[in-house]
């Protein structure tokens, strides 16, 4: 078994990254998460996964046309992106300067409509009503994890909601990049795995 060897940076605008490479690994794997404590949406339940399906929808018109052969899974905090080592340079910073710079006002409205199209056909899926009722029960309905999101309440999201709750939450320095790749993928200068350049400067531009 060929264990990972791994590196440790902090950038100058707090992402904390780690880079793990191995000849074991046949493609790479980014994970982005983020750590904040967000308040009630209130009347306006549902900012954050509003903004998590435009960035997976962004995500599928950025790439559209391309060999990037991506998979992608996208929650309330966390992004888990796969793709060839060979083009991460491309694809990885791509994805964060969609993530770090949204701009979802053309975007918003179809992936809204969408949404509440198939609102009844997601409720009443078995998987999502447990998780729901999972939430209220546990936290409550006066804390943001336990709050329900409704037809009415995503109707009022706008995407200038989107952008301030993006601005608000979604900071590098709440933010942890863990980035798992084949040793060959990376320059081999001797020292520990570091972030790709291009992620990098596609953080901190």
């Amino acid at each position: 078994m060929a264990w990972p060897s791994g590196g440790r940076e902090v950038l100058e605008n707090g992402v904390q990254s780690w880079t793990l490479s191995s000849d074991a690994y046949q493609h790479s794997t980014a994970a982005f998460s983020w750590n904040y404590k967000r308040s009630l949406g209130l009347e306006k339940a549902g900012v954050q996964e509003a903004l998590v399906r435009c960035l997976s929808a962004a995500w599928a018109q950025d790439t559209l046309g391309t060999n990037w052969s991506l998979d992608w899974k996208i929650q309330g905090r966390q992004a888990i992106v796969s793709g060839p080592a060979d083009l991460q340079n491309q694809w990885g910073s791509q994805l964060i300067q969609t993530m770090i710079s949204p701009n979802f006002d053309a975007l918003w409205p179809q992936v809204q409509a969408t949404w509440l199209e198939s609102w009844t056909t997601e409720m009443t899926d078995p998987s999502v009503t447990q998780s729901r009722v999972n939430n209220f029960t546990v936290f409550g309905a006066q804390h943001p994890f336990g709050e329900i999101p409704s037809f009415e309440s995503i109707s009022n999201i706008t995407w200038e909601d989107m952008r301030d709750f993006h601005s608000t939450y979604w900071r590098p320095n709440n933010a942890t990049l863990v980035l798992a790749t084949p040793s060959s993928s990376l320059q081999p200068d001797g020292k520990s795995p570091r972030m790709p350049e291009a992620w990098s400067n596609a953080f901190n531009g």
